[in-house]
């Protein structure tokens, strides 16, 4: 006997429906595959892979819904001293591939 093919979903969401459907229907796991068409040991084998995996996710797991807030700046600026003595004051927020580039600029200079 061939094992169902899943149209509609993935063959977890399958399973666990087929599952579901089992537990309500009072019958066997045997007697609710033949009924179904579905092969007994592939019934069997999923329903012992979602219990392992329920078994294996912390209580609450699952995705929360996160919203994003934009943070203000939480300073002012920065002082940087450069080897060379130079400072240079730097606003919050900034560009970090800018300084790189403006540090190695000033650094350059000195030489």
């Amino acid at each position: 006997m061939a094992t169902k093919t899943v149209c509609n979903g993935t063959p977890e969401k399958f399973w666990r429906h087929k599952i579901a459907l089992q537990r309500r229907s009072g019958l066997s796991q045997r007697a609710f595959c033949l009924r179904s068409g579905l092969v007994p040991g592939t019934f069997a084998w999923w329903k012992s892979q979602l219990k392992r995996r329920e078994r294996r996710r912390p209580a609450g797991a699952g995705f929360i819904p996160v919203r994003m807030v934009p943070r203000p700046p939480t300073c002012g600026a920065f002082d940087v001293q450069l080897r060379n003595g130079r400072r240079i004051q730097v606003p919050c927020p900034f560009d970090a591939d800018s300084l790189r580039e403006l540090v190695a600029i000033l650094e350059e200079a000195a030489c």
